[in-house]
């Protein structure tokens, strides 16, 4: 995935104003994805959105593909339509 012009500087920005623009104890486990995971060496933001994206737009295409039988077995114990 291709940086758009300026992103440099405003992955700069978030990281140095983050707990003011998300704070930690409002999101608690925003936090804690971003310290344990995002803010680690390594961790490639283009990568994962891309990634994750896909895994979305996969799940609603599958889920809008009409004639598409479920499984799923009901929760209330109810047969399956």
């Amino acid at each position: 995935m291709a940086c758009r012009a300026g992103q440099a500087a405003e992955d700069q920005y978030v990281v140095r104003h983050g707990d003011q623009l998300l704070p930690a104890k409002d999101y608690p486990h925003l936090a804690e994805l971003t310290t344990g995971h995002v803010l680690q060496p390594g961790y490639d933001y283009g990568s994962e959105f891309e990634f994750g994206l896909s895994l979305i737009l996969d799940g609603l295409e599958r889920a809008h593909t009409p004639n598409k039988k479920t499984t799923r077995k009901p929760a209330s114990g109810q047969p399956a339509r």
